[in-house]
């Protein structure tokens, strides 16, 4: 927290300061650091820049439009203080600067966060050089939602007008180096100077006037590793197939939170961590294996998170999380059983009958979200054809808040207006 990280209007234990914007105060850093991103004897940051001694550069940097009153001091006496530190860059448009780190080691903005959460690659190996708030991060080990958030977090930094290069982000015709100039044989042309250097070859980027790309019919500016068709995403996440040791869904239910979750056969326990107002793990709980729901008394207004991690012979797996958007008091999100469309308490072959209806001859469901049956989001002709299997040839059951009545697990574009039977 903040307070953690400051002591009252000085410069604390931190590494942030405050400091004046044009609508209040903002958050800067202080400057360099060492965080571990690789041993300092191959690369030892601005002690290689130039003539001046890496003591000088820094104080040189390090006092760049930051208040004189929130700067930390110097110590020259000490050459080796900040050695293989690197400027701190603005996580503005971030989405779009990868690969990241000084030396590119970081694909994408979840790498990034996974290197900060296990506390740097080569902290270990040279504590006394790496920043001393530079630890693995509890909060994010493990919690795949929570580092997830961290890059919507980031992502949602970047302005758009940069990303479309548009007024004032506009620019001129700009003719950029990329390599040598080759000729007709593939060899090196060589410069007017000779000197045995070869000409430039120019990569040219056309001009962008103040409509940006889209006004010229170019596609915006890209992240690493994001494709041109747009298929990627400005995160630059990978595309990779991971394993889901564990599923998780919640919903309101009468006055309470109903959490239920599938593990998989080699999950030994699981915790439960609700997170709230901000705040992470206001309360955890531990289950074992054979458990598989949790009711939460407890009335939050507002988003709640219910992060589950599973874990095998001690160790920590990948977590899921749902989230259940709350009013001012209990009861008032539409509660519904899932399947019953025509909200006699039941489901039969009435409800897929009604079902059908609705889909071929325009009749109103008074729920929408009880006639999706597997809860894609859409009312089709998959949902009365699940239901029929459930009836007749015990198919699949239907998709949350079933046996019990409650509020609909996702946030889709269905409603339930009608009356329930449900509280």
């Amino acid at each position: 927290t903040w307070d953690q990280l400051n002591i009252d209007d000085k410069v604390g234990a931190g590494p942030v300061v405050t400091q004046p914007m044009n609508d209040g105060d903002g958050i800067a850093d202080k400057g360099y650091f060492n965080i571990g991103v690789r041993p300092v004897a191959e690369d030892i940051g601005r002690a290689a820049v130039g003539e001046n001694t890496w003591a000088d550069s820094l104080a040189a940097g390090n006092d760049f439009m930051l208040p004189d009153s929130q700067i930390e001091s110097v110590d020259f006496s000490d050459p080796d203080r900040n050695i293989g530190a690197f400027k701190t860059p603005t996580l503005r448009n971030v989405e779009l600067n990868g690969p990241f780190f000084h030396n590119g080691s970081q694909a994408t903005l979840k790498q990034v966060v996974e290197f900060y959460t296990r506390g740097g690659d080569f902290t270990h190996l040279e504590p006394e050089f790496v920043h001393k708030y530079v630890n693995p991060i509890g909060k994010l080990r493990g919690k795949e939602p929570r580092q997830e958030a961290v890059v919507e977090f980031m992502k949602a930094l970047t302005d758009e007008r940069v990303r479309w290069e548009m007024a004032p982000f506009d620019h001129p015709e700009l003719f950029l180096p990329s390599g040598a100039a080759l000729d007709t044989n593939g060899e090196a042309v060589q410069g007017l100077l000779g000197l045995n250097e070869s000409d430039d070859s120019l990569l040219v980027i056309p001009a962008v006037g103040a409509g940006g790309r889209a006004a010229i019919g170019a596609p915006p500016v890209k992240g690493f590793l994001e494709d041109t068709a747009g298929s990627g995403n400005g995160a630059g996440t990978l595309n990779m197939s991971l394993d889901t040791p564990i599923t998780t869904i919640c919903f309101e239910s009468g006055s309470d939170v109903i959490v239920t979750w599938e593990a998989a056969s080699y999950v030994t326990h699981v915790s439960l961590e609700i997170d709230h107002g901000g705040l992470m793990g206001v309360e955890t709980h531990v289950f074992a294996a054979g458990e598989t729901s949790f009711a939460d008394p407890s009335f939050r207004a507002g988003v709640t998170s219910y992060l589950i991690t599973p874990f095998t012979l001690g160790s920590e797996l990948k977590s899921s999380a749902c989230y259940i958007r709350r009013g001012a008091e209990a009861g008032t999100l539409a509660q519904f059983l899932r399947g019953d469309v025509n909200n006699d308490g039941f489901i039969d072959l009435s409800d897929a009958i009604g079902s059908l209806d609705a889909i071929f001859f325009g009749f109103e469901a008074n729920c929408e979200d009880a006639a999706d049956w597997n809860d894609d989001g859409r009312h089709d002709i998959t949902d009365p054809i699940g239901a029929l299997g459930y009836i007749f040839s015990s198919g699949a059951a239907p998709a949350a808040p079933f046996p019990v009545c409650g509020s609909d697990p996702g946030f889709d574009q269905l409603d339930c207006t009608g009356v329930t039977n449900c509280p």
